[in-house]
């Protein structure tokens, strides 16, 4: 729900009524199996990313007492339908689930491969190698990104108004999306070291789906 900054705790405030809101807009989508009340806010404060001096019991109230709290209220739907199966809340991801042994919520090591979830980003080495990437629980992020497929980027162009370097990867329209520096040219890398150059003299349309 919440990314990377630690939100500092008022009560009331807009935060629980956004989670409100969204869990009770989003709890019938099928593709959602699980809540996690923060992104990375956990293993920040683990790190200390932002400094030292991170106040476990601002974290504990905001996360383990108010949001978590208000995505299990807010998990069930309206009707209570007969078997229905609320979804796990997690304090956060990358994090340790049921392993977690803190009172407040903030393990020494969130990103523990033996136990929850795991973030992993690197934009080096061989990463069509399968060793490359560590053996976990569950790997739940990556950092390397991925082109959407043609038709999913079809769909998120007006046909009357496209342009046509939106096909061109290293145009106006992918630039907007991909908000990595260097983005491109990353993915550009990897691409061209297993399947080469696409071949010259072909619509932008089939150069993106070569």
């Amino acid at each position: 729900m919440k990314s990377t900054p630690l939100f500092h705790y008022t009560q009331p405030d807009s935060v629980e009524t956004e989670i409100r809101q969204q869990v009770r807009r989003l709890h019938h989508h099928p593709a959602i199996i699980i809540w996690a009340t923060n992104n990375e806010v956990e293993v920040a404060a683990a790190q200390s990313w932002y400094g030292p001096g991170t106040d476990k019991v601002e974290y504990r109230r905001r996360f383990k007492d108010s949001v978590a709290k208000i995505a299990r209220e807010n998990e069930m739907p309206s009707n209570r339908s007969i078997g229905y199966i609320p979804r796990r809340v997690l304090l956060s991801s990358p994090g340790n689930g049921d392993a977690s042994t803190d009172p407040y919520g903030i393990d020494p090591n969130p990103q523990d491969p033996l136990a929850g979830d795991v973030h992993f980003y690197t934009y080096i080495g061989d990463l069509w190698d399968e060793c490359t990437y560590p053996v976990t629980r569950f790997t739940s992020e990556y950092g390397i990104m991925s082109l959407p497929g043609p038709l999913a980027w079809l769909r998120s162009l007006d046909g009357k108004k496209s342009h046509s370097d939106d096909w061109d990867i290293r145009g106006a329209m992918m630039s907007h999306r991909l908000h990595k520096e260097q983005g491109i040219g990353i993915l550009r890398k990897y691409v061209l070291e297993k399947f080469g150059e696409p071949r010259e003299g072909v619509l932008p349309v089939e150069k993106y789906t070569m």
